[in-house]
């Protein structure tokens, strides 16, 4: 893959007139634009990152320096802005340079990488096969927003993101899973005796221990979610009789 034509020279041409910079920082500015080939490569294209992200890949320490390049890059469409602190390298191909990258990478970014949150909602009831209708939404519960977020609508309503009743790692993801789909079975296309049945399947199948479900469940606190419970507890038993 290959930056903008000529896109060196331009940046060299601007930063000599206007900012009088002399050739050794033409230097180290052109060595850190060639660079982004790397870049490019690495984040892919139309794929959000975070500009602190670039800014450790290009090695650049000094973060005023790193912000003008930044500015530099998105004036001659090197990189563009997707959002703040997000960036992404558009498409070379004329026909698709507009193409921003899509909600669902964005949202990964943002709230499920590493295992900082997972979605909810009626996509679990999707994923586990309690439903075969497909969300057009996408329901998050995350680490990485205040403890007080619930229900945060976001890029016109498609996105939906509130605070996990506990802290979700790559160790406890599935018990995340697991609960959520238990306060998300109303979604299922089937009655309730058939629908307990396939939830316990895929507790077995995620291969949980009752000990620890039980403790994490503790974490949805309130009289709001007292059926919610009550309804965990009735699985757990039910799978414990079995």
């Amino acid at each position: 893959m290959v930056l903008r034509s000529g896109y060196v020279f331009i940046i060299e041409d601007e930063l000599t007139i206007r900012h009088n910079y002399n050739i050794k920082t033409i230097a180290i500015w052109r060595m850190v634009i060639l660079n982004l080939e790397r870049a490019k490569e690495k984040f892919g294209v139309r794929e959000p990152f975070y500009k602190n992200e670039l800014k450790d890949f290009l090695k650049i320490e000094n973060q005023n320096t790193f912000n003008q390049l930044l500015s530099n890059m998105n004036k001659f469409n090197v990189v563009k802005k997707m959002e703040n602190g997000i960036y992404y390298f558009p498409s070379a191909n004329e026909r698709f340079k507009e193409l921003k990258p899509s909600v669902s990478s964005v949202v990964n970014l943002k709230y499920l990488k590493n295992y900082n949150g997972i979605r909810t909602g009626a996509f679990l009831a999707y994923k586990y096969k309690l439903t075969s209708q497909v969300s057009g939404y996408y329901e998050i519960i995350t680490n990485n927003v205040s403890e007080h977020t619930r229900a945060k609508k976001e890029y016109d309503g498609k996105v939906i993101v509130s605070s996990s009743k506990f802290n979700i790692d790559k160790n406890n993801y599935l018990y995340a899973e697991f609960l959520e789909l238990v306060n998300n079975m109303n979604y299922s296309d089937y009655d309730y005796k058939k629908t307990l049945n396939l939830i316990i399947e895929v507790f077995k199948e995620m291969n949980l221990d009752i000990q620890k479900t039980k403790k994490l469940a503790k974490n949805y606190r309130g009289s709001v979610y007292a059926s919610y419970l009550r309804k965990v507890q009735d699985i757990l038993n039910e799978i414990t009789s079995k």
